[in-house]
């Protein structure tokens, strides 16, 4: 009986080791994870604000290796069985997608005349002649003043406030190269569904002039017929939106 007890209970250690040794190894890989996807982030992000303080547009290669760097960091997450990196890196939630290697959540556009429809054109500021600034670089176009205060309204948009226009190196990050997904643009990955037009978006970054003298009349958009180039736009035109929350 002696013998049979201190089989059992050695048994039991085993087994009661291996389960946390288990554990452990996976805290540690949850840890390896959420680690990983900082470093990353902050990589990409000083890769493209880098690029960006040369002004050299033409350069567009070195841009485009900023986001496929950042890119190829989620497969190598993913093989992190057992950890929140062990996912889909977009996740399509109905109204929003979430992607899991930036940690944002993005608005998923719409066809219903909403304030979400696809179709919708804001600006970034308001002309003179309509009450805006006289140097055009206040955040008071229909972009802020229309777009993201209906989405933030209330309970907010998805059930959330806090909804703003994307930075550039955000919005660039959801631009997938060429070839588009399914050899047609725009370039973008399926879980946001059929709602993006192959055309310029707003970003919430200013565009410096040269030598950063003069008001900053100009911001960045980004182009989703697939080109990374940061196409610097006049704030009272008219483009697209796609708004953003959260963040690493």
């Amino acid at each position: 009986m002696r013998k049979g007890m201190l089989a059992v209970v050695a048994c039991s250690v085993v087994l009661w080791t291996a389960v946390l040794w288990t554990a452990t190894a996976r805290a540690l890989d949850e840890d390896t994870c959420q680690s990983k996807r900082v470093i990353a982030a902050g990589r990409y992000q000083n890769c493209v604000q880098r690029w960006r303080s040369k002004f050299n547009v033409s350069s567009q290669a070195k841009l485009e290796r900023c986001r496929e760097k950042y890119e190829a960091v989620w497969p190598t997450l993913q093989a992190l069985t057992g950890t929140s990196c062990d996912v889909a890196r977009f996740v399509d939630n109905g109204t929003t997608v979430t992607d899991n290697l930036t940690g944002l959540i993005w608005e998923k556009k719409t066809d219903d005349g909403s304030v979400n429809d696809w179709d919708n054109l804001y600006s970034w500021t308001l002309e003179p002649t309509f009450g805006g600034d006289a140097d055009l670089t206040d955040e008071d176009g229909t972009a802020f003043t229309t777009f993201l205060s209906t989405l933030n309204s209330g309970g907010g948009f998805g059930g959330a406030n806090g909804w703003r226009l994307p930075t550039f190196a955000e919005l660039l990050s959801i631009l997938l190269p060429p070839p588009c997904p399914g050899g047609t643009v725009p370039c973008i990955d399926n879980a946001f569904g059929a709602y993006t037009h192959p055309s310029l978006y707003w970003t919430a970054t200013t565009y410096p002039n040269a030598g950063g003298d003069g008001p900053q009349t100009n911001a960045n958009s980004v182009d989703f017929a697939g080109w990374p180039t940061p196409f610097s736009v006049s704030k009272r035109a008219d483009h697209y939106t796609r708004a953003v929350r959260g963040g690493l």
